[in-house]
């Protein structure tokens, strides 16, 4: 389309834009439904294979001639790119984001075996031409690596994402919670409503005292939560809030519930509660253990297990409790997570590849 391709400037960096050919990665990722076998087998070959993509992709190399070419989530863009951009010697840095080396299939969806198979051959094929890999954690490179893709990288290593937050908010924030009385505490969950968040209702039912549970956002589970809300006026639904407005529920809550079963890559809401003063019951999911390893604001919970979640929520109905874990934030902990971290870690991994590029 007319928007889709383009060129532009944004904040001194150039911006090149392109669609994705006869690929439309919307459809093909949300309205399944209403297609035909045929529509989606042959936009499952152009998933995989998209000549127009590789075509656009070569342009822009011939034109920006980069030094590195650093892809992150490629959903919906063909893995041949990686061997394109080593043909014209340029070395590949790639930042998995999520669980496509795994399986082509969402987390919770029903497999193929067949289709995994192939895919993770796919990946082998084409991933040998990655200079180097990187996660936002150490289960995410793990357990991509597992799967044979990035077999060829020199470098493989974790770089967490980085997460905007202010120092002084933060400090205030834990000054201010820190003095909080009342023995009425306010629990917290931010994200999608989906089924599997059904163990924090189960969870909270069972808390006989007096607290509260505050849940934003919107999904499938809705229903299901506004019919909790109207039976137990301890909960309070919020639907879907504005940033700003979210940043306001952080800073009038206790404490941030995490209730994932699924493997998150990283786990960046945890980081976001944390840099409100928010201590963080999580379960011991993906990358989520591997940042309260660092921050020590919070507790993990076996994710099948929503007695141990109840354990870890009857935990912070102590005021005292909550204090003592917010003192661990004081410390600067939050600092592994910041964008000149981050920045300075890729800028070295760029150095390492041109180096060994240029032997």
């Amino acid at each position: 389309g007319k928007d889709a391709n383009g060129v532009e400037t944004i904040g001194g960096v150039k911006v090149v834009r392109n669609s994705g050919g006869k690929f439309q990665l919307y459809r093909f990722c949300y309205q399944k439904g209403e297609t035909s076998k045929i529509w989606k087998a042959r936009q499952k070959l152009y998933y995989y294979f998209n000549r127009y993509i590789e075509q656009r992709f070569e342009m822009a190399l011939d034109e920006l001639k980069p030094d590195v070419v650093h892809t992150n989530s490629l959903s919906g863009i063909p893995k041949t790119i990686w061997e394109i951009a080593e043909e014209k010697g340029i070395p590949v840095v790639h930042t998995v984001r999520d669980t496509l080396p795994i399986s082509p299939y969402v987390y919770g969806h029903r497999e193929n075996k067949t289709i995994v198979a192939i895919h993770r051959a796919y990946g082998r094929r084409y991933s040998k031409y990655v200079s180097a890999v990187t996660a936002p954690s150490e289960y995410t490179l793990e357990t991509s690596l597992a799967t044979g893709w990035f077999s060829a990288a020199k470098i493989k290593r974790r770089v967490f994402n980085c997460v905007k937050y202010d120092d002084e908010r933060l400090k205030r924030l834990i000054d201010e919670k820190s003095r909080r009385s009342g023995s009425r505490i306010k629990f917290m969950y931010a994200g999608r409503l989906v089924s599997i968040k059904a163990q924090l209702l189960k969870a909270f039912s069972e808390m006989r005292e007096e607290c509260e549970l505050h849940i934003c956002g919107t999904g499938e589970l809705k229903p299901d939560i506004e019919r909790a809300a109207s039976a137990d006026k301890r909960i309070n639904f919020h639907g879907r809030l504005s940033s700003d407005r979210l940043q306001e529920m952080y800073e009038q809550c206790d404490v941030l519930i995490v209730p994932s079963c699924w493997p998150e890559p990283f786990g960046r809401v945890v980081i976001e509660g944390n840099a409100s003063a928010l201590p963080v019951i999580a379960a011991d999911r993906g990358g989520i253990p591997e940042i309260l390893e660092i921050t020590k604001c919070g507790k993990l919970y076996d994710a099948d297990s929503s007695l141990e979640l109840l354990s870890c929520m009857k935990t912070y109905l102590s005021r005292e409790k909550i204090g003592e874990s917010l003192q661990h934030l004081g410390d600067g902990r939050l600092s592994a997570f910041s964008a000149d971290k981050q920045l300075n870690s890729f800028l070295e991994i760029y150095q390492m590849c041109k180096f060994q590029n240029a032997r």
